[in-house]
């Protein structure tokens, strides 16, 4: 290795370090726990951070985004953190989450999108012990299995009292059907005013 990739090398470890550092700093400044927790505070300009933006959902591991929303998000009108983290740890324990945004479409918004194959329930160890369920073990879902988590996330989450909930193709659409999942159908989508 020259000297110039040695120099460089060592550049991109310090920029890199420096990073951890300031990112280390905020979390603690905002008494943000987690990254997933500064995402939210970010969102929803929690202990006095400006909100970044009033349309904009962030992915996160769905027991951490839970305690994040929880901690961070104001409860009004119908809308309780608390409440809404206790529907989304239901959904995880259950093995319904492959994927859970949280954001805003003005108001608070999550998106669910249940697996498509068995090692991808986020609720599994995969790199312990259900490393076999998730890296070889794994089926893929029968669209009518499917069909029932759909169903299955709508009432877990109708018990979080959403002004509208259904299901949808995309995060970017901001709508949704009430009338039953499709083939097309990715997310199961709930938004409070």
């Amino acid at each position: 290795m020259s000297e110039i990739e040695k120099r460089l090398e060592r550049t991109q470890a310090e920029r890199d370090e420096r990073g951890r550092l300031i990112e280390a700093g905020v979390m603690g400044l905002l008494d943000a726990k987690t990254r997933t927790e500064l995402q939210v505070i970010a969102l929803y300009g929690s202990v006095g951070f400006p909100s970044i933006s009033l349309d904009a959902v962030t992915d996160g591991d769905p027991v951490e985004m839970a305690e994040a929303i929880e901690r961070q998000v104001p409860s009004y009108n119908e809308f309780s953190g608390k409440d809404v983290a206790s529907a989304i740890r239901s959904l995880h324990e259950k093995g319904l989450i492959m994927r859970l945004s949280f954001g805003r479409e003005g108001s608070p918004v999550i998106y669910v999108e249940p697996p498509y194959w068995t090692g991808q329930a986020s609720n599994l160890d995969k790199l312990g012990k259900d490393w076999d369920k998730a890296h070889g073990e794994s089926r893929s879902y029968t669209e009518s299995e499917r069909a029932e988590m759909f169903r299955q996330i709508v009432r877990t989450l109708a018990f979080a009292k959403p002004d509208e909930l259904g299901y949808c193709e995309s995060t970017h659409a901001g709508s949704y059907e009430t009338d039953g999942p499709t083939e097309k159908t990715q997310y199961v989508r709930a938004w409070w005013d």
